[in-house]
C-alpha cells in the first residue's frame, strides 16, 4: 500500500500520467472520422464514445484485440482505455497506429452517409465515394 503511493510519488508517474494522457487524447482528437462521437478522458485514462448506430464498442474492442491492444467496452458504445502508467509515447503512437488500422477496417464493412451519419451494409449502400465507407453496425 505504502510502498505503491511512495513509487507514484517519487518516479513521478502521477505528472508522467498527465503528460502523456494530453498527448494521447491529443493524437485520439486528431482523428477526425464519422464513427467517433467523442473523445474525452483525465490522464490516462481515456473514453472513445462512438456513434452507436454505426458500430458497437464491443465490435470496436474485438478489432483491436486482434492487433494486440486490450479495452474494455462500455455503455455499449464507449470504449475505455488505460494503459500502464509506464506508458511511453512511441507505445501511445504505436497503440494510435492500430487503432487507425481498425478505423480503416471498419470502414471496409459499411457505407455512411456522413453527413447524416446513417449507416448502409456495404452491398446496399448507395453509391458513395471511398471516403464515405466504415464500420458494420455490431451489436451484442
Amino acid at each position: 500500500g505504502l510502498e505503491a503511493l511512495r513509487v507514484l510519488f517519487d518516479e513521478g508517474l502521477i505528472e508522467k500520467s498527465a503528460e502523456l494522457g494530453a498527448y494521447m487524447l491529443e493524437r485520439l482528437r486528431a482523428i477526425e472520422d464519422p464513427v467517433i462521437a467523442e473523445v474525452r478522458g483525465k490522464g490516462l485514462f481515456i473514453g472513445v464514445e462512438f456513434r452507436k448506430e454505426i458500430v458497437s464498442a464491443f465490435n470496436v474492442c474485438e478489432r483491436l484485440a486482434q492487433h494486440g491492444v486490450l479495452t474494455k467496452d462500455t455503455h455499449r458504445n464507449v470504449v475505455r482505455f488505460a494503459p500502464p502508467f509506464t506508458i511511453t509515447r512511441s507505445e501511445i503512437d504505436l497503440f494510435v497506429g492500430r487503432f487507425r488500422k481498425v478505423l480503416s477496417e471498419i470502414h471496409d464493412d459499411v457505407c455512411v452517409d456522413e453527413a447524416s451519419a446513417e449507416s448502409f451494409p456495404a452491398s446496399d449502400a448507395p453509391a458513395v465515394n471511398s471516403a464515405s465507407r466504415i464500420g458494420a453496425p455490431y451489436r451484442r
